[in-house]
């Protein structure tokens, strides 16, 4: 077995290459090398990906004014404060009516209690209320204090009353004086019933269609409340308990809440390198805490790093307690290094060489951890402010946004766009893939009492530096092991893409061909997973087939085998045989034949036939049986080696009749010739030959002209060998005009008779028709013609009517006789 392999890239993905000793495989190929965001979730596309939450200020309670949600690809961190209302009544503290018992709170629940106004029923009289059938109770002295200064939004009239009888003349009026203005609220009359609003249920009255108010007018106000008396006799009387302004005002009030969303997701691999510390030389010691200083200035050059391929050197991040100095060299090869370059924790490496040694000084402490970000990574954040920030408080409401648990950036909550872009590779491990982001709304307000509505829009957030490269490799796949066949012997289908692999393209889609280098011995493919080989039919020899397996980049696995293909005596072969051949009794029946033996001469292969009236001569099968019936013929060839093949093929022997038209002729029966003339009654006699081995019957015989039928019948039998003749007589039916007509006879038209031969049963054959001469001469002959023929059809008649008569003479009843 001849076998070569070749190596070459098949692909490998990569998104970052952890590593600080690289190992350069000169073998690998670069496919591609991709940037890669590690934060899919900023497109903010579904709302799953992200934990929304709300806080009140100093509660662990869900916000009342705050929320944050994702909308339209956007995510919405949002504040919609309503107004905040404070309601005060100020009740009337002075009446210059000198009704004392109206000014205050309402104190009468109970005005028909006994003592009067006794709320609790403890039989002292807990208030007590004014009563009018006439004066007027004036009401002033009203006390706003607590909302000066505040933005009215409504007023009100507020009165404790009571009219214990229904109204039929009377009439009470409720207004209202400011300065020299008066101005009526409320008018009652004409009532049904009693009415009562002194059981804590002191009644309204709006006073905005007076306004506008300010807090120096609602205490100036007086309160007029009037009992009209009409007549003779009052129906009733007004009771007062208390009546007050009541008046609705923005209330300034300040606090803040937090909207907030937060993420959290695994990467593959941060883009960062990070150094094995106790890989290294120097005087620096190595303990549990990492680099150690031991003494003096401890120094320490690490293992050179290789830059990943087509990305960039990003910062340095040290982790130590203590003080050091760092610095680096760099080398475009990995074997000549430049001058060290003084470099901060921190600050970005600036070379663009692809390999890179670190050093450093330590004064004092412990360096507990080194590593390098790759492409300097950034959170980058963009997006708006929308909406009025009046209440909003400048120093404290902020947007904050935190990675792996540290804040990197803030923004002032003020309308307007903003972007920020910050690098966090001192925040990444090549130990914890653990991504989280935080986004939080600090929305503090200091607010008059309006409403208020901001939000914050943030457009997209991403996390720039991660990559991807992917590398080449070849396809694998189990060898086949060599193959033996024998000739002739069929092919064989060796299983075999279940044993390939290939770390990018799918084990369906790999491309594999078999190729047989001698195509004159072998034929291989491949075909559904297997490799397909077989010999071509009467070669042997050996020869070696080759395997090219192909990946979607077409990078190969090759292999050989060798199929080795022994000779096999081959047995005779012959021609085909039909399944089953029909032969007359009686005749003889020919079939082609050949037969021939790839390994042996013609002379030397015999063939063999049952039974004996079947014969092989001169390249024909003759077969000339004996009797009626079904035969199994069979035939064996057999070769000097003793092999041979054998075939069968069923023979049936038929006795069949077969008839056809012999001749015919032509009678008219007008003018008593063989020649047909135009109007004449002719005569058709057909003669029907059986030549077969069996007697036909019945058999049908159908005449027709120009395919029109003058005459149907049937011969009732016909022995083997005979003729029997019938006729057709109906031509006289048809208006057959002179000249040339064609005359067709059908023998067996009902197709009862099985036959030999079923094509020789239409006769078909011109006839011509002449003009009778009478018919072209009107007169004379014409005349005495039609004449001679009525005075024949007359004659006739005659001799009808008298044998008719004489039967009847004969036959009919005796004649009457007289009896005496």
């Amino acid at each position: 077995m001849f076998m070569a392999v070749s190596r070459a890239p098949l692909l490998l993905i990569s998104i970052l290459v952890f590593s600080c000793i690289p190992v350069s495989v000169n073998a690998d190929t670069v496919v591609r090398a991709d940037p890669v965001e590690l934060l899919p979730a900023g497109s903010f596309l579904s709302e799953s990906d992200w934990i929304f939450s709300s806080q009140k200020a100093y509660s662990s309670e869900a916000a009342d004014f705050s929320d944050s949600f994702i909308d339209d690809g956007n995510l919405i961190l949002e504040h919609q404060r309503p107004e905040n209302y404070q309601e005060l009544v100020a009740w009337s503290q002075s009446s210059p009516t000198e009704n004392n018992l109206s000014i205050g709170e309402p104190d009468c629940f109970r005005p028909t209690s006994s003592p009067v106004c006794d709320n609790d029923l403890d039989g002292d009289s807990d208030g007590g209320y004014s009563w009018s059938k006439g004066p007027v109770i004036s009401l002033t002295g009203f006390d706003f204090s607590e909302g000066l200064g505040n933005h009215i939004v409504n007023v009100s009239l507020v009165v404790a009353f009571r009219v214990p009888d229904p109204l039929q003349q009377d009439s009470i009026t409720f207004s209202i004086e400011s300065g020299s203005n008066t101005s009526m609220v409320r008018t009652y009359a004409h009532s049904m019933s009693e009415i009562n609003y002194m059981n804590q249920n002191a009644k309204e009255y709006s006073l905005d269609n007076l306004g506008p108010w300010t807090w120096s007018e609602l205490s100036s106000l007086q309160i007029n409340l009037d009992y009209v008396s009409v007549g003779q006799f009052d129906d009733s009387e007004l009771q007062v308990d208390a009546a007050g302004i009541k008046v609705k005002f923005l209330k300034p009030w300040g606090t803040f809440e937090l909207a907030e969303a937060s993420h959290s997701s695994s990467v593959d691999h941060y883009p960062v390198l990070r150094l094995d510390l106790t890989k290294g030389s120097g005087t620096l010691a190595i303990s549990n805490c990492g680099l150690e200083h031991i003494g003096g200035v401890g120094e320490w050059t690490f293992e050179e790093l290789k830059l990943p391929y087509a990305q960039s050197w990003g910062r340095l991040h040290a982790g130590v307690d203590g003080n050091a100095s760092w610095s680096y060299s760099s080398s475009f090869d990995g074997s000549t290094w430049s001058e060290e370059s003084q470099i901060q924790s921190g600050e970005i490496i600036d070379t663009q060489h692809q390999f890179i040694r670190l050093h450093t000084q330590l004064l004092d402490g412990c360096i507990e951890s080194v590593h390098l970000d790759i492409n300097d990574p950034h959170f980058v954040v963009e997006g708006d402010i929308i909406g009025a920030d009046d209440a909003m408080v400048p120093d404290f409401a902020k947007v904050r946004f935190a990675m792996n648990g540290e804040e990197i950036a803030s923004t002032n909550i003020t309308p307007g766009g903003f972007a920020l872009s910050i690098p966090v590779g001192h925040l990444m491990s090549s130990e914890d893939t653990t991504l989280e982001i935080g986004i939080s709304a600090r929305f503090h307000w200091s607010s008059n009492g309006s409403s208020e509505t901001i939000s914050v829009r943030v457009d997209h957030i991403s996390i720039a530096g991660g990559y991807l490269i992917e590398w080449d490799y070849d396809p694998q796949c189990s060898s086949i092991s060599d193959q033996v066949f024998e000739e002739d012997g069929g092919g064989r289908l060796l299983d075999f893409l279940y044993t390939c692999t290939d770390d990018i393209t799918p084990i369906a889609d790999l491309s594999v061909t078999a190729t047989s280098s001698n195509t004159m011995l072998l034929d291989a493919n491949y075909v559904n997973g297997q490799i397909r080989i077989q010999p071509v039919s009467d070669a042997f020899g050996d020869t070696n087939v080759e395997v090219v397996v192909s990946d979607e980049r077409g990078n190969t696995w090759v292999d050989q085998f060798a199929v080795i293909v022994t000779p096999v005596n081959d047995p005779p072969e012959m021609d085909g045989l039909p399944v089953a051949v029909t032969v007359e009794l009686g005749e003889t029946a020919t079939l082609p034949f050949s037969y021939w033996d790839r390994d042996s001469p013609t002379s030397a292969v015999d063939i063999d036939i049952t039974p004996e009236w079947v014969i092989y001569t001169a390249g024909m099968i003759e077969m000339t049986p004996l009797g009626v019936g079904e035969y199994i013929v069979h035939l064996t060839v057999t070769d000097d080696g003793g092999n041979s093949v054998s075939k069968n093929m069923t023979v049936i022997v038929t006795q069949q009749a077969n008839i056809w038209v012999q001749s015919i002729d032509t009678f008219d029966r007008t003018s008593g010739s063989s020649s047909i003339t135009q109007g004449h009654d002719v005569q058709i006699i057909v003669y029907v030959r059986n030549s077969g081995n069996s007697i036909a019957q019945p058999v049908s015989v159908r005449c027709s002209i120009d395919d029109q039928t003058i005459g149907t019948n049937e011969i009732a039998m016909i022995s083997p060998g005979m003729t029997e003749s019938t006729t057709c007589d109906d031509w006289s039916n048809l208006g057959v005009d002179s000249g040339e007509v064609e005359l067709k006879i059908e023998v067996d038209y009902k197709g009862v008779i099985d036959e030999t031969n079923e094509l020789d049963n239409e006769w078909v054959t011109k006839i011509t028709v002449n003009l009778d001469s009478d018919l072209e001469s009107p007169t004379g002959e014409n005349s005495s013609s039609l004449m001679s023929q009525y005075n024949s059809v007359w004659w006739v008649a005659v001799i009808i009517l008298g044998l008719f008569a004489i039967v009847i003479f004969l036959y009919g009843p005796n004649q009457i006789r007289r009896v005496e």
